[in-house]
């Protein structure tokens, strides 16, 4: 949860520079939805570092393809272990993992896509999620003059 508060107070902050009211934070990110879906298709490459106690001890790298809000590929590009692994979600809901060490394409049960994936507090639902208006909550944390 401290994840996900930390990541909207940062867009909260690039987003609106002035004052936000309580009543506004949900159009806060209905606006970011509109900003990150301007486009129809999307690439991009990112990281996900895993913290416990204080220390980094796994970093993820992978590149997303987005058609649409409703289909994404994500392709773990690093480290070794995860190489080559990917995870589809499909425009119907469906998730999908290829895992390159058995030559498998295998489909993610719905038990587990809100569990952790990969050692991260981040489920496979939330790597899917196309906007951020649904299944995030948004509060207002702290608000100063400071961009």
């Amino acid at each position: 949860m401290k994840t996900k508060h930390l990541v909207i107070g940062l867009i909260v902050t690039l987003i609106w520079a002035g004052n936000v009211a309580a009543g506004e934070v949900e159009d806060v990110l209905a606006k970011a939805d509109s900003n990150l879906t301007d486009v129809k298709d999307q690439t991009y490459k990112a990281e996900i570092e895993v913290i416990r106690d204080g220390k980094i001890i796994k970093t993820l790298k992978f590149t997303a393809k987005i058609k649409g809000l409703t289909q994404k590929l994500v392709k773990f590009t690093a480290p070794g272990d995860v190489r080559g692994m990917s995870l589809l979600t499909t425009a119907d809901g469906l998730m999908y993992v290829y895992l390159p060490s058995y030559k498998r394409v295998r489909r993610v049960a719905a038990h587990v896509r809100h569990q952790g994936f990969m050692g991260t507090d981040i489920s496979p639902d939330e790597m899917a999620a196309g906007t951020l208006s649904e299944g995030w909550h948004a509060k207002i944390i702290r608000q100063d003059d400071k961009v």
